[in-house]
């Protein structure tokens, strides 16, 4: 009986995979049946602004069908022991990609906190990094994270650090904002 009921789920879901089309570069199924099988119905590109001196900044690192993925990189930057950043974009035609990748700047031992905002959900991602006890203070340029954003319709939309986003030190007894400024860009669903 257990054989029986495995061979027809196996069955059916041979049907349903042979139905539909596949990307190439990627290998995985596209958004519906029937789609182009030349690639992903949407493709993602990102446009950066121009990153100042003593900036947090998102950078273009890759894209890979519909996401993108950016680097939030710090240029230029001193005596920074944590970062609360919170990313605005348009929830309609983009969606955090729900992982992300360490960056090089913070050494140390960082623990980073990455989730969508609780009373907005989509549209504000949150991302807190922070160095832990006896981890030195850091300065110049890097990586901090690395976040993937789904572009889910065609079309050009913002994305920018909300005002609230800032860098820290580790002044005792109470930790000071670390100046830096922030900029923006634009992704493109192409």
């Amino acid at each position: 009986m257990k054989r029986v009921l495995f061979l027809l789920i196996l069955l059916s879901l041979t049907a349903v995979l042979s139905s539909c089309n596949w990307c190439p570069s990627t290998n995985v199924p596209f958004k519906s049946c029937g789609g182009d099988p030349s690639g992903p119905s949407i493709v993602a590109d990102f446009t950066a602004g121009t990153p100042a001196s003593n900036s947090i900044s998102l950078q273009k690192n890759r894209t890979s069908g519909d996401t993108v993925y950016l680097d939030i990189k710090a240029t230029g930057v001193g005596n920074v022991f944590g970062a609360s950043l919170k990313l605005e974009y348009d929830p309609s035609k983009v969606k955090w990609g729900g992982t992300y990748e360490e960056g090089d700047f913070f050494t140390g031992s960082p623990t980073y906190n990455v989730a969508l905002d609780g009373s907005t959900g989509e549209g504000k991602l949150v991302i807190g990094v922070s160095l832990q006890s006896g981890d030195t203070m850091v300065s110049g340029d890097g990586v901090i994270i690395t976040i993937p954003l789904r572009v889910i319709e065609s079309g050009n939309t913002a994305i920018a650090f909300s005002r609230d986003s800032k860098l820290t030190d580790n002044v005792s007894p109470i930790p000071n904002e670390v100046s830096v400024s922030f900029s923006e860009g634009t992704i493109q669903g192409l």
